[in-house]
């Protein structure tokens, strides 16, 4: 069948995912590629067809896996252990066939990791005067957060007093999670009843924190009593 004449660089159709988190521990990083003006390759398929350099080394290897190719693209997987600074990372790719001198290059945008953020609380509201348990979980804190690593924790109500919070416990969702963009964490509280200046009701702010100072913060609901 009619296979096009190339000439010119390899380019880059897609890259998925489009960008990636910043890292500080070591990690495998797996970029699928689209790759256009390349030959078709014929079955069984040999990786070191498409060669590829990740980061900065401008090191070339074969790429780890590669799923099909038509006369239009190839698409192709790679893996590479490395950490990830903000900024670009830099990937290139060339067909084997045509030589070093047709390789492509691409920049994956590398992001900083959100500051943490609550995903969810419960209860979310309660009786001003009662005492409440609640269970919140978060997500972007330090995968390697401990109970202790949390110093203290507070209350602010809707009319400006402070309380002290009692931290319970604090369970690791996601143990497989080297990094703090894929961390999942459910921090336990226990908030006193308040005082009945406070029993008027209305939104708290709660707060735990670090050696650092706050970590997390979300809002409860007081409801009015008395």
């Amino acid at each position: 069948d009619y296979l096009p004449a190339l000439s010119g660089p390899l380019t880059f159709e897609e890259v998925f995912p489009a960008s990636l988190y910043a890292t500080t521990v070591s990690d495998a990083v797996t970029l699928s590629l689209t790759l256009a003006n390349v030959p078709r390759l014929q079955r069984p398929y040999v990786l070191s067809e498409v060669m590829v350099a990740v980061g900065s080394s401008g090191v070339y290897t074969p790429v780890t896996q590669i799923s099909s190719s038509t006369r239009v693209s190839t698409k192709v997987t790679v893996e590479v252990m490395t950490t990830l600074a903000v900024g670009v990372l830099q990937v290139k790719a060339y067909s084997a066939s045509r030589g070093i001198d047709t390789a492509g290059t691409h920049a994956v945008q590398v992001v900083a990791t959100p500051a943490p953020s609550l995903v969810s609380a419960y209860p979310s509201e309660g009786p001003s005067d009662l005492s409440h348990a609640i269970a919140v979980t978060a997500r972007y804190l330090k995968p390697g957060l401990v109970l202790g690593d949390l110093v203290s924790a507070q209350l602010v109500t809707h009319q400006g007093n402070n309380y002290t919070v009692e931290v319970l416990a604090l369970g690791n969702k996601n143990r497989m999670c080297l990094h703090a963009h894929c961390s999942l964490f459910e921090v336990k509280v226990r908030a006193p009843a308040l005082a009945e200046a406070d029993n008027g009701g209305g939104s708290a702010t709660f707060s735990v924190h670090d050696a650092t100072g706050a970590l997390l913060a979300w809002s409860f609901k007081y409801i009015a009593q008395g």
